[in-house]
């Protein structure tokens, strides 16, 4: 039977790793969410629905990478956080 830890030990992951993963993953599932909740405002709801299921999976990817390394993963969490907002936004905004 697998578990969690073992899990973990299997993608031990140099500190640099960590880092690029979670904030690619917060990144893109941040700009997920903003676009979620446009096309829901929007009445856009296969969109919507799209853009939730995104951000759920690609936020799994971002848990997995915090619970191995808090402590590297959580500052790049939080600038991925403000640099996914800040590119939906424009991006939507352009169009």
């Amino acid at each position: 039977m697998y578990s969690f830890a073992s899990l973990m030990n299997t993608l031990a992951l140099p500190w640099w790793a960590t880092a690029v993963i979670a904030f690619c993953a917060v990144m893109v599932s941040e700009i997920a969410w903003v676009l979620c909740v446009r096309w829901s405002a929007h009445s856009k709801t296969l969109k919507a629905a799209l853009g939730a299921s995104a951000m759920v999976l690609i936020g799994w990817f971002g848990l997995i990478v915090l619970l191995g390394n808090p402590l590297i993963a959580i500052p790049f969490e939080m600038a991925g956080a403000f640099v996914g907002t800040v590119v939906a936004i424009r991006v939507d905004r352009g169009r």
